[in-house]
């Protein structure tokens, strides 16, 4: 037997809500660690030192780090709503905050990886929340990193294949590219001329994809639209040689379909039963042997 991904998510979703002490502790431990980092957070922004160290004898948490881990507990309190959207929402920018904070470090940019004159993040904390980030979109059932690693639409498509070339690839090569210059291998000049020149190429690559995905696209259209077509003409076929009257109506309540059979019980014509404007059919020219009761269509 088949077990479909819907299936899948809703028997993780039952089981995590039976689970209530565990998930009694989850909002506790969510909502301890909120806390904490908007006090430093407030701190930071009125400059009251005592809720940046939280007692006198700690050592000052990073504003940047305080942000990071309100967001990743905020992201918690989604996954536990199931609402994904607001998962994506909130560990979209922890993600990017570690991972400006490695990019800072891996280029020598301290604006990368410290706020103003604040103390800096360290890299090994900007690399934890780099991976806290993606271990939160991980969890998520529905979540956008699952559709990116499973998803068969052009969208999701597009993103698998870009994505480690524009976090992975492109600042490797940037940091090649900054260590030649250093090292007096090249000029400058020429060091911005093949990042320009590799970026074109991405874009270009890109472009062909794009197209490609979307040629592919409107083929599976034009198939599926071809297969209702097909769908569509064998129902009505069946339903016109029906031996039972059969009508279908829209929203409104006005019939868009009546079969031949109908046409024959009710003894009207079909333009008659499908305009809404005409007189509905009297008792009295429906045959009472088969409507007793005297209903009209």
């Amino acid at each position: 037997m088949t077990t479909t991904p819907n299936a899948r998510r809703d028997r993780r979703v039952a089981a995590f809500a039976a689970a209530g002490p565990l998930r009694n502790w989850t909002l506790l431990t969510a909502g301890s660690v909120i806390a904490i980092s908007v006090c430093v957070s407030i701190g930071y922004a009125f400059g009251i030192e005592m809720l940046k160290r939280i007692a006198p004898d700690l050592a000052t948490m990073k504003i940047n780090t305080a942000v990071s881990m309100w967001l990743a507990s905020g992201a918690l309190f989604a996954i536990r709503a199931h609402r994904p959207r607001l998962v994506v929402s909130l560990t979209v920018p922890l993600f990017v905050i570690g991972w400006l904070g490695c990019l800072g470090y891996l280029f020598g940019v301290k604006a990368l990886y410290a706020v103003g004159p604040f103390s800096s993040m360290a890299g090994h904390t900007a690399t934890a929340i780099v991976l806290l980030a993606v271990g939160l979109m991980a969890s998520s059932p529905d979540g956008t990193l699952r559709w990116i690693v499973k998803g068969d639409d052009p969208g999701a498509t597009v993103l698998r294949r870009n994505i480690p070339t524009a976090v992975l690839a492109m600042p490797l090569l940037a940091y090649l590219q900054l260590e030649g210059q250093r090292h007096g291998l090249y000029p400058f000049a020429f060091g911005v001329g093949i990042m320009v020149v590799v970026s074109y190429d991405a874009w270009i690559v890109g472009n062909h994809e794009l197209r490609d995905l979307t040629a592919s696209l409107e083929s599976r259209i034009s198939e599926r639209t071809a297969a209702l077509a097909t769908s569509e003409a064998w129902a009505r076929a069946l339903a016109g040689t029906a031996p039972i009257g059969i009508f279908h109506c829209d929203n409104s309540g006005r019939r868009t379909y009546v079969n031949d059979q109908f046409c024959t019980i009710y003894g009207w014509s079909r333009d008659a039963l499908l305009d809404r404007a005409a007189a509905a059919p009297s008792t009295s020219t429906i045959a009472p042997e088969l409507w007793p009761s005297g209903n009209t269509p």
